[in-house]
């Protein structure tokens, strides 16, 4: 059974999940049932990350990565 809270987007359903987990915990009631959390702790971590990989690439730009085993060789050479 899906809550009245459920909403489709991802981003709103875990808003709501949270909202409702504030006021439930401000109440004294029961926090929510273990695997509407998790699905949500799943689902931040992975919006985490995908922005942080996006990023990391937008960081990197078009350059290309040097392999670690060239940068260790060149130092080790002096």
């Amino acid at each position: 059974m899906t809550p009245a809270w459920r909403d489709p987007d991802p981003r709103a359903f875990q808003a709501s999940v949270l909202l409702e987990m504030a006021r439930r915990l401000g109440r004294g009631d029961p926090p929510l049932p273990t695997d509407v959390i998790a699905a949500v702790v799943d689902e931040l971590e992975g919006r985490v990350d995908g922005e942080a990989v996006t990023e990391a690439w937008a960081l990197q730009g078009s350059e290309e990565g040097t392999p670690w085993e060239s940068v260790r060789a060149r130092a080790l050479r002096g």
